[in-house]
């Protein structure tokens, strides 16, 4: 039984994760960055526990260590020199804030991403979209649905293949197995398409007003996560102001006034709140 954020009704869920979204596209105050790393990490960390920190220093730091170093190398705007390149170009102060603040905004991005991925399923996605999207939502869930199949099927035929053949000897060797068998993969993957496509229409559906049963139930919770998402989209272009930054080519970051830190705080805690709503939950299921 799903306890906590998870539980809640998918339009709170989906309206929390489209306001943490928008607000960190907006923004390029350290500040908003900072906090929204912060709660996606928060989040991250309590849904895949340590698979979560294996990822960030596996993957997400090396991202952001490599946009920052592209935007050098390829972005000379800016008046502080660190250091000349070989080619004659400057290493500029202004370009590696930026790159870093770029590269933490992606790296960011594929962590919310990743909650998203676990929160909203394939079943609250169709739910929430299927009235008004029903056959863009059904696609959408089928390529949701279709990538852990992907990876099932490809370690399936790479054991058929290492059992029936020997292992490859060499560069060209390799890359004719990796054709045959990613060729293997497209051909069970359209086969699988026209299979569903032939069984959902059969069904009948799209081809008039379908029945919908809903197991989720909108209580005063889910219309304070809502009410809370959309009050934070409404205050940050209120105060957008307040929070914006340039880099170019001198780096500016606006002076916080006392309205600008009530709202960074109410930011942390709308985005902290998934964790701390789980945890509440699950302290009273406990008592």
């Amino acid at each position: 039984m799903e306890v906590g954020f998870s539980s809640r009704h998918p339009a709170a869920e989906f309206v929390f994760f489209v306001s943490e979204f928008l607000i960190l596209l907006l923004s390029n105050h350290p500040l908003i960055i900072g906090i929204s790393f912060i709660c996606a990490f928060s989040f991250d960390l309590f849904l895949h526990r340590g698979k979560a920190l294996k990822t960030l220093f596996a993957l997400e730091l090396p991202l952001l260590l490599f946009c920052a170093a592209f935007n050098c190398l390829f972005a000379h705007y800016g008046v502080t020199a660190l250091f000349v390149l070989p080619g004659g170009n400057n290493f500029t102060l202004e370009a590696l804030v930026y790159g870093i603040v770029f590269g933490a905004k992606l790296v960011i991005i594929l962590i919310w991403f990743r909650c998203f991925n676990e929160i909203i399923t394939a079943e609250k996605f169709i739910f929430l979209f299927s009235r008004f999207l029903p056959r863009t939502a059904l696609v959408i869930s089928m390529a949701l649905r279709f990538i852990p199949l992907f990876k099932r099927q490809s370690s399936e035929i790479r054991e058929a293949r290492l059992g029936s053949l020997t292992p490859p000897k060499g560069l060209i060797s390799g890359l004719k197995l990796g054709v045959r068998d990613a060729s293997i993969l497209v051909s069970w993957v359209l086969e699988r398409g026209i299979d569903t496509a032939n069984s959902m229409t059969a069904r009948g559906y799209g081809s008039g007003r379908r029945s919908r049963y809903s197991p989720y139930l909108f209580k005063a919770v889910d219309s304070a996560f809502i009410a809370f998402s959309i009050a934070s989209i409404a205050a940050f272009f209120a105060f957008s102001s307040r929070f914006q930054c340039l880099y170019n080519p001198l780096i500016k970051i606006e002076r916080l006034s006392f309205l600008g830190f009530v709202f960074a705080a109410a930011f942390a805690v709308l985005g902290l709140s998934p964790v701390l709503y789980t945890l509440f939950e699950k302290k009273r299921w406990k008592q």
